[in-house]
């Protein structure tokens, strides 16, 4: 299919005007192809041969990519209105690969312009075209473009009114950002959210009221965020499975209310193993460079310190601290109130209550301290003493052991928590 379109077509397309409007004429193209062919006329009463060169007037390269991304910019846009796709007509250059100029172009000369749209994604919101550049059919340049599409349009529909978003942040149209909430893009984006420079908001992704984005995050997609959660620099959230299954699946990252998430924290969505599903509860405390792999789940007032690693389909409960640098094996199971000290390598499931400690992993007693600042009475510490020598110190099997504790809950109900554990316990148990 060919077409024809002159200048005062082509301005009811294109937002540039003089002196940056570089296409004079549109006389080709072929939405089949996905090809366009524009003229650009290259004469010396240009601005830009005042200084470049006086003496030797030459049309600057980066001009001749400016024509080529402007009409990249006019391929696009008419072939979105072909395919019924909606669509803005403010394109900006994103990438320039492969760019070579083979030879000077003068007053006088005649640009040939040709793009060809190599790949597009998100319904046209990102795009990469194939250029060349001719003068009697002489090539003069040639490059391959990357250029994204404004959505300031689409995205003020998400925004909250009172959310500050900094203008440097990219929000995916798709991102909804709630109140309160501080922010980097296609989202939801509520009031009073504010969000960090460089910061990068990918599709459906929802953050809550008074969360806060700092500066160059990335909540990648498909992530759901609660309310009052701090993302520092350089986290990120939301980001494919590290599964070498993974083959796209639509999985999510939901995040509760109160969460810290510090620098370089990163945190995978689910997979198609499990439930799709990476889930975070509230309250929780993750220092920099913790990680949280696919299915896992973690409950409520967690500690991560720095370094913390969960390999995939993990179970952390309530009240959980895991000390620096520690790894835990994945499929097992973190009992609440459990202190994994520093660099525990921790391999099979860990009963709730306990201290857990070394390089091969064993138990030493209950994380007393931690209990005493829950407020746990010095009665049911006692109590949950006595529970953990009938599981560890009496010599008993499991089985045997399960049966005494049934009596001690009638005492002391926290027991409870020791027979969940072993009742869930797949792995074994550290002892």
């Amino acid at each position: 299919m060919s077409k024809i379109m002159n200048i005062e077509e082509i301005r009811k397309y294109v937002p540039h005007r003089y002196p940056f409007l570089m296409l004079d004429r549109i006389i080709d193209i072929d939405y089949e192809k996905n090809t366009l062919k524009a003229i650009k006329n290259v004469t010396i009463n240009e601005p830009i041969f005042t200084g470049h060169f006086p003496e030797e007037a030459i049309f600057p390269g980066v001009m001749i990519i400016e024509a080529l991304a402007q009409a990249s910019g006019m391929l696009v846009y008419l072939a979105a209105m072909q395919a019924g796709t909606p669509t803005s007509n403010l394109y900006y250059l994103a990438g320039i690969d492969h760019a070579k100029f083979k030879k000077p172009v003068r007053p006088g000369d005649q640009l040939q312009l040709c793009v060809e749209l190599m790949q597009e994604k998100q319904n046209f919101s990102i795009f990469k075209t194939k250029c060349t550049a001719k003068v009697d059919d002489v090539v003069v340049c040639s490059a391959e473009l990357l250029c994204v599409k404004k959505e300031e349009d689409v995205i003020n529909i998400n925004i909250d009114p009172t959310a500050i978003i900094d203008s440097t942040a990219v929000i995916d149209p798709t991102a909804t950002i709630k109140e309160n909430v501080k922010i980097g893009a296609n989202s939801i984006i509520g009031p009073n959210v504010e969000v960090g420079s460089y910061s990068i908001i990918g599709h459906d992704v929802e953050v809550g009221e008074g969360s806060w984005i700092g500066p160059h995050v990335v909540i990648s997609k498909l992530t759901k965020m609660g309310k009052n959660n701090k993302v520092y620099q350089f986290a990120s959230l939301g980001e494919d499975p590290q599964d070498l299954h993974f083959a796209g699946e639509v999985s999510r990252l939901e995040i509760g209310d109160n969460n810290i998430f510090r620098e370089s924290v990163t945190i995978s969505r689910g997979t198609a193993k499990q439930d799709l599903l990476t889930k975070i509860g509230s309250d929780n405390l993750f220092m920099a460079y913790s990680h949280v792999a696919h299915d896992c789940t973690i409950g409520d007032h967690a500690i991560f310190a720095n370094g913390a690693t969960l390999a995939g389909h993990i179970v952390v409960e309530d009240y959980v601290t895991i000390s620096a640098f520690c790894a835990v094996h994945q499929f097992c199971n973190i009992g609440a109130y459990s202190f994994l000290t520093y660099a525990a390598m921790v391999n099979k499931d860990v009963l709730p209550y306990l201290m857990i400690a070394g390089n091969d992993p064993k138990t030493y007693g209950l994380n007393k301290v931690g209990l005493e600042r829950r407020g746990f009475s010095k009665e049911t510490i006692n109590m949950l003493q006595t529970a953990y020598k009938i599981i560890f110190k009496k010599g008993l099997t499991i089985e045997n052991a399960k049966i005494e504790l049934h009596e001690l809950v009638k005492e002391c109900p926290e027991v409870q928590l020791l027979l969940d554990g072993l009742d869930r316990a797949k792995r074994g148990i550290i002892r």
